[in-house]
């Protein structure tokens, strides 16, 4: 990112940027989407990013740019989002440098030089110091005095016993275990200045850890481990200036083979292969027969196992930054327990999981991506993953005990009388009994959130297709977002307790915006919508709530289809216990909304009802 220049005056820098590769231009910062900058066109987004100085380069990879961004709260939030996602899918990068020009308009003037800084020769001849024979007759005071001279301790030490080396006595055993806690390989070596009965004692060390070490000499120094075997190898490379070769990291990783570690990480950072073009790099497994776990993070790696090749017992693979025909892979480890696949490269765009064995899943993956999961033995499920406009998702796991799963999605309506309302983001996590959900039964249940939004975008998608592809045994707190625009919500929300009766908690957000007239539906507050002219009949439906004892509300706006709404879920639920609701900022209801409210909380003495305004 280039400087911005200094000056004093009433003018002010601006930088007019123009994309070649996006490595010099700051992704939010700088001004590379027509003159302005993704900061000032939405700087509700700009707030959320984590990451802000980051390069465009470095952002649009694998759409980093989105982290962060999971954290809106409102429908203006999401519109900007989309609006911003729509203008980054048309960038396209070239091999130029960006090209940045500073455009000053107003006045300048330089800044004044700083003031001369002089010394006096009075000022100097005045410094106390202490030198020649005065020095001396102060030490000597200071050591008739007592001070500057060591403490005695309780008995004197002979020269023969501070001569002893207590540890070095100690069985190699006992010193490798103190070894290993020194942590890397290249500090453990340095302990042979102690005494020549440290000098290679490192080579016998069982637990193996390299760290920022360059390839030539971590194939040194695993040439010189004595042990024809490991119990752990840890290698971290330090990538030199000119970058790898694929060559290098292939004898590299077949050097840690011939240790026969029962456990080995292998990390390589991020652009370090030097390679023409963007295509990832395929290598070949070593042949492991002996581990049984294995990490993987090596950037811009796509692993292939060969033909025939087997891994009778790996138990735990981890693969980050890196690429993997798991549909080839997984078959072959008939133990593989742990499976873990996180920040996979946008060359992957598919995920496919079938294991008997499988026990422990965890994914995550901005690129998007078809996820196919079938493990039936499986009992933790996490995954976060971008679905896009093209992205799926099924999931296979009849014994799953815990689950979390968090989706982005930009393309999904609800099969609802209109084509109006999208899911944009999808939720399911485990939670015991209590804490999250007090007035639960089960020891342990199921939430799902839900993000909904009014949109006209076209979608091919349908939400309850893609619910029967992921199956939740019980749905027991229902978490909804809905960015409403004004518009009836009743039959959306009755129609998702349909799909999932066995909900005990509703919980519902209605996200504060600001309506334009052409997206509104401001008849609403007339007993009227637009949106429910094909379903106008939902506030008389009688609808079974059997297990639904608690529902909370927060951003009514004061509409008469919000106290229909009240009324339905009084009549369906005969179990309801507590019903809590809270007015948006913004709205000052009328009389007659309010003691309407309350007659019909007063309809229903059995039920705890509050009115937050």
């Amino acid at each position: 990112m280039a400087p911005v220049p200094s000056a004093i005056g009433d003018g002010k820098a601006t930088a007019l940027v123009t994309l070649g590769d996006g490595a010099k231009a700051s992704f939010w910062q700088s001004a590379w989407l027509d003159g302005l900058a993704p900061m000032d066109i939405f700087p509700d987004l700009f707030k959320l990013a984590w990451r802000k100085n980051r390069s465009v380069k470095e952002e649009l990879e694998n759409q980093s740019w989105t982290r962060g961004l999971w954290r809106m709260q409102s429908v203006n939030e999401m519109a900007s989002f989309v609006r911003l996602w729509d203008l980054v899918q048309t960038v396209v990068l070239s091999a130029e440098p960006d090209f940045i020009r500073w455009k000053w308009t107003g006045t300048w003037s330089p800044p004044p030089p700083p003031p001369p800084i002089t010394l006096r020769p009075d000022s100097v001849a005045s410094m106390p110091c202490s030198s020649g024979p005065e020095l001396g007759r102060d030490a000597e005071m200071d050591r008739r005095r007592g001070r500057g001279s060591p403490p005695r301790g309780p008995c004197a030490v002979t020269r023969s016993q501070s001569l002893v080396d207590r540890i070095s006595a100690l069985p190699d055993d006992v010193l490798h275990r103190i070894l290993a806690g020194v942590g890397c390989v290249r500090s453990a070596a340095r302990t042979s200045i102690l005494s020549r009965r440290w000098r290679g004692l490192w080579t016998g060390l069982e637990t193996v850890t390299i760290r920022d070490l360059a390839p030539d000499a971590i194939h040194a120094a695993l040439a010189r481990l004595a042990r024809p075997a490991v119990a752990a190898l840890d290698i971290h490379v330090s990538v030199p200036r000119q970058g790898l070769q694929a060559a290098d990291v292939d004898s590299l990783l077949a050097a840690a083979a011939g240790l026969s570690p029962v456990k080995l990480a292998v990390a390589i950072p991020a652009c370090s292969f030097d390679v023409d073009g963007d295509d990832d790099v395929s290598l070949s497994l070593a042949r492991l027969d002996a581990t049984e776990s294995l990490g993987l993070e090596v950037h811009g790696v796509f692993f292939v196992s060969p033909p025939g090749l087997e891994f009778p017992k790996l138990e735990t693979l981890s693969l980050s930054a890196c690429g993997m025909d798991l549909a080839a892979m997984i078959p072959r480890c008939p133990k593989l327990r742990v499976l873990r696949v996180t920040k996979q490269p946008s060359s992957v765009t598919k995920i496919e999981v079938h294991s008997a064995s499988l026990e422990e899943f965890v994914v995550s993956t901005l690129a998007q991506s078809a996820i196919d999961i079938a493990a039936p033995a499986l009992k933790k499920l996490t995954l976060a993953c971008n679905m896009g406009t093209d992205g799926s998702l099924s999931v296979v796991t009849p014994m799953v005990e815990e689950i979390s799963i968090k989706c982005w999605y930009f393309s999904m309506y609800v099969d609802l009388f209109s084509e109006l309302w999208r899911v944009v983001f999808l939720g399911i996590r485990t939670v015991e009994g209590g804490g999250d959900a007090p007035a639960l039964v089960l020891p342990r249940a199921h939430v799902m959130s839900l993000q909904i939004i009014m949109s006209t975008r076209f979608s091919e998608r349908r939400f309850a297709e893609e619910m029967e592809k992921i199956p939740v045994p019980v749905v027991s707190v229902l978490e909804l977002k809905i960015g409403s625009r004004g518009h009836v919500f009743g039959p959306l929300v009755l129609y998702l307790l349909q799909i999932y009766p066995a909900v005990q908690k509703l919980d519902i957000i209605l996200l504060e915006s600001r309506p334009k007239v052409e997206d509104s539906c401001f008849s609403c507050f007339r007993r009227r919508c637009l949106c429910e002219r094909s379903n106008r009949d939902w506030r008389d439906e009688t609808v079974s709530l059997i297990s639904l004892t608690e529902v909370e509300i927060k951003g009514l706006r004061g509409g008469y289809h919000e106290v229909d709404f009240l009324r339905l879920i009084f009549r369906g639920a005969p179990l309801l216990q507590r019903v809590a609701v809270k007015l948006c900022a913004a709205i000052i209801p009328g009389d007659d909304w309010y003691n309407t409210v309350l007659d019909t909380f007063e309809e229903y003495p059995g039920v705890n009802c509050t009115v937050y305004l």
